[in-house]
């Protein structure tokens, strides 16, 4: 590969490429025209001697090889960003995209308060929310950060548990306005008055564990969506299983206190990210914000 005099405007192409994957997306973003992306593309795949990103039904996916580049080029963007901040005097501070990956949930319910104090101290700092239940692959730079609640899995992420948060079985207090509810979990699971998952298994797995066959449990309302399941509960149709700190912050009631379940909340970077200045603001933020998140009463 012969990189020698490589012009700093190729490689910021190639990071807003590998960001947006698209031609257009990337030059948007670059504020330049949309042949210029694609010159410095060849351009520098020339100097690779190999092609960089593959095209997919969702767009330019990065190669291996892109992959392994693109950690060293997005330092070279701080470092450049740093170099003019210093030169024209200004404060070294944070700035730039991050990218965020979390369940429906989470993203709905508990990223934007933390993400609004966050933008008040940190204004340079643009964050991307990807609201998913599905793992998104850090290693394959599909975000920069991801919260989840169980242990990620891939070994070379750095990842650290944050807080622990509670779950239970809740319900709006008008719903159970003049309302005589089982008073245990067998009866409570066939009386067809609980919200739970369409084709999901993570409840019912929970419920099997407390001796209760899936062919026991008669629903509802049943969604996949986390979202779709609150908001049967806001509206009436069922109870549900919520995370406390959502239930509390909404008065609703807990039924069958002894019926109780504690989730791990994991943050997680790819280790080429974690001392980007903009990644290690919004992850220190993140950790503050959820252990005050899991606290909450």
């Amino acid at each position: 590969m012969h990189m020698d005099g490589l012009d700093w405007s190729i490689v910021r192409s190639f990071v807003a490429l590998a960001r947006e994957g698209s031609l257009l997306k990337a030059a948007r973003r670059l504020g330049v025209t949309h042949p210029t992306v694609r010159r410095h593309l060849d351009e520098l795949e020339r100097a690779a001697g190999q092609p960089l990103f593959l095209r997919s039904p969702t767009g330019l996916r990065p190669t291996p090889l892109a992959l392994a580049m693109l950690p060293a080029a997005e330092a070279m963007g701080a470092a450049f960003a740093y170099l003019g901040r210093c030169a024209t005097g200004g404060d070294p501070v944070p700035s730039g995209t991050v990218r965020i990956t979390a369940s429906e949930m989470i993203s709905a319910e508990v990223l934007p308060p933390i993400l609004a104090r966050l933008r008040a101290d940190q204004p340079a700092i643009t964050c991307e929310i990807n609201a998913t239940d599905a793992v998104e692959d850090l290693m394959r730079h599909d975000a920069d950060i991801a919260v989840r609640m169980t242990r990620p899995q891939q070994p070379d992420l750095v990842a650290r548990r944050i807080a622990q948060v509670e779950l239970g079985l809740f319900a709006a207090p008008d719903w159970l306005t003049g309302r005589s509810l089982p008073d245990t979990l067998p009866a409570l699971a066939q009386s067809g008055l609980i919200i739970g998952e369409d084709r999901g298994h993570a409840m019912r797995d929970w419920f099997a564990s407390l001796g209760i066959a899936p062919d026991q449990l008669h629903y509802a309302l049943k969604s996949d969506s986390s979202l779709v399941q609150l908001a049967g509960v806001a509206a009436g149709i069922g109870c549900g299983v919520v995370q406390r700190p959502i239930a509390a912050a909404r008065s609703w009631t807990r039924l069958l206190p002894e019926l109780a379940l504690n989730l791990d909340i994991w943050l997680a970077v790819h280790p080429a990210q974690r001392d980007t200045p903009r990644v290690r603001a919004v992850s220190e933020a993140l950790a503050s914000g959820l252990q005050a998140y899991a606290k909450a009463t």
